[in-house]
């Protein structure tokens, strides 16, 4: 059986003041799916799809479906850096902007991005079930056109779903205009396409319906699906992330420290400077020079900077995440490395129990218990050292 070729992923690199970090993801299939819900309804211009005029005050011109989907309501996007202010775009511009994100190059995904796009979709289930919202649901009494008086233009009623403009509707205008002397009654548009309005309830499929519902195989959105199948792409997408590569750059004390909470780290550096990987134990050469007991910034340094390291946990992966202020960005950390000075590696060695011995600015010595003898004679064998009572 033939092996399947490798997904080929996005890979965004994300630059923090900490450090940077590689969100991977395979966004072909969301990718497909958007861009072509999204040219389809850019191609259906607002007179393509019946409407006549616009929103009073649109935030974006309405110049097609797309313009009007942008314009919807949704529910608004809040998060802890702002949003959802009265200047804030409709909620459904705000989404756009995001899916556009997604396909964009440049900008990393957050976990916020995939609660905004979870919110939509409880949205438009809701509104889906909502026969007061979902627009094939939606109400128009338009004339019928065997009833109209010709001259009085006295007529009777019937009701449509899914759109106004029946054949009947564009009759009547034409008529009114005539009979009223006013052209402002007139219709230039035609009438609607025949599946955009019926006289039961669901039984249309009117241009917002296939932007927000379609299946596809419909006028307007034929070759994609509607903008619920679009998030649900987008949500198993961003469910896909991972972050495959996450660098620290250890540039003071307090991230230095922060290396240090990180129990992983911390028993790898014990490790490194005592041979039973616990405070106050025997020397470790790697760690500690047994000519000198200088402790060996350089050479752990090197060892830090040239270590790839993995999370022991999804904990610690967020832990990790919070060190170069990275944590909003979605994905669990599969490798990670550390960039350390010699000067944040001696404060790591002073972590570990160790001491300033001021001999110069790379020897860290083995603290001494109170009572026990002072400052060992290096002069001396480490051999010699290691059993003076």
């Amino acid at each position: 059986m033939a092996k399947k070729p490798p997904i080929k992923k996005t890979k965004r690199r994300i630059t923090v003041p900490k450090g940077q970090l590689i969100q991977s993801f395979d966004s072909d299939a969301f990718k497909q799916l958007y861009e072509t819900w999204r040219k389809e309804c850019e191609s259906a211009s607002a007179s393509d799809v019946g409407v006549k005029g616009s929103h009073p005050k649109p935030k974006y011109p309405i110049g097609n479906l797309l313009d009007l989907v942008m314009n919807q309501g949704f529910v608004g996007r809040t998060s802890e850096k702002g949003g959802g202010s009265p200047k804030s775009p409709p909620a459904g511009g705000q989404l756009i902007e995001l899916l556009d994100k997604f396909i964009g190059d440049k900008e990393g995904i957050e976990d916020d991005d995939a609660k905004f796009v979870k919110k939509q979709i409880v949205y438009l289930n809701n509104m889906l079930k909502d026969e007061s919202k979902n627009p094939a649901y939606i109400e128009f009494h338009v004339p019928i056109w065997s009833s109209v008086n010709k001259k009085t233009l006295a007529h009777t009623k019937e009701t449509v779903y899914g759109h106004y403009r029946t054949p009947d509707y564009i009759k009547f205008r034409n008529l009114k205009a005539k009979v009223k002397k006013n052209p402002k009654y007139a219709e230039d548009l035609p009438p609607a396409d025949t599946t955009w309005y019926s006289g039961e309830p669901g039984g249309a499929k009117p241009p917002m319906w296939q932007a927000l519902f379609g299946k596809g195989g419909d006028d307007i959105i034929s070759d994609s699906k509607g903008l619920l199948k679009v998030l649900q792409a987008a949500m198993k997408m961003i469910g896909g992330i991972t972050i495959d590569y996450l660098e620290i750059l250890v540039k003071d004390t307090g991230t230095a420290d922060e290396i240090w909470a990180i129990p992983h780290l911390r028993r790898e550096i014990l490790k490194k400077v005592f041979m039973d990987g616990k405070k106050g134990g025997k020397p470790n050469p790697d760690g500690i020079s047994p000519t000198t007991g200088n402790f060996r910034d350089s050479s752990l340094a090197n060892w830090f900077n040239d270590s790839v390291w993995t999370p022991d946990n999804v904990k610690e992966s967020k832990d990790i995440k919070e060190i170069i202020d990275a944590d909003e960005y979605a994905g669990v950390v599969q490798k990670y490395k550390i960039k350390i000075s010699r000067r944040q590696m001696r404060h790591i060695g002073m972590l570990c129990g160790l001491e300033w011995k001021k001999r110069g600015e790379t020897v860290w010595l083995p603290k001494e218990e109170d009572g026990e003898k002072e400052a060992m004679d290096f002069s001396k064998s480490w051999r010699d050292t290691l059993s003076v009572a």
